[in-house]
């Protein structure tokens, strides 16, 4: 159980990463007209990550108002966010072929998916070794809209119609999973 806790947590943080556009429905791509438009998944697959990480890095450069002084650091924050993004894109596109042809055994969809999940935590953790880096060099008031900005950003997509069960805040505070007890993060 504290796996599949673990694997939400990387794949919620990892949707925060490049998240922050979800919020404005202008961003939105088009579900592509061969899926269905329901389901958890088709919803989330409705938006496209790279779009979604364009925007999400150009309202945060202007609200943070990045210096010169600060662009170097920007610049690899950015680079690892669109890689990460890229990197769901790819995976999007690779569930949505391995679901146009025949159909998968169970021991291989979990292959698939904890493969997904490795590639996901690992482009996250990049994200937040860049953002750290970028945040030692943002001044307090830049860091504190920064703070700001994510906070809420987590909020909305722990609050996201459609998501299969209730997040908690991410500060260990309790996980309550419909039919089962309260269990720490």
């Amino acid at each position: 159980m504290k796996t599949i806790k673990s694997a939400l947590i990387v794949i919620s943080a990892s949707a925060l990463s490049i998240g922050f556009a979800l919020a404005d429905p202008a961003s939105a791509t088009p579900a592509p007209t061969n899926m269905p438009p329901v389901g958890h998944m088709n919803r989330h697959m409705a938006f496209d990550p790279v779009v979604m990480a364009q925007k999400h890095l150009a309202r945060l450069k202007s609200t943070l108002k990045i210096t010169p002084d600060q662009e170097t650091v920007w610049q690899g924050f950015a680079d690892k966010v669109n890689a990460q993004a890229k990197n769901m894109a790819d995976i999007r596109a690779n569930m949505r072929q391995s679901t146009s042809g025949t159909p998968m055994t169970a021991p291989e969809r979990m292959s698939q998916m904890a493969d997904s999940m490795k590639t996901r935590a690992q482009g996250m953790a990049d994200v937040a070794d860049a953002a750290k880096t970028l945040y030692d060099k943002l001044s307090p008031d830049q860091r504190s809209a920064f703070d700001t900005m994510a906070a809420h950003e987590a909020k909305m997509h722990r609050n996201m119609p459609g998501h299969p069960m209730p997040h908690a805040p991410m500060n260990n505070a309790p996980v309550t999973v419909p039919g089962n007890a309260a269990t720490a993060q």
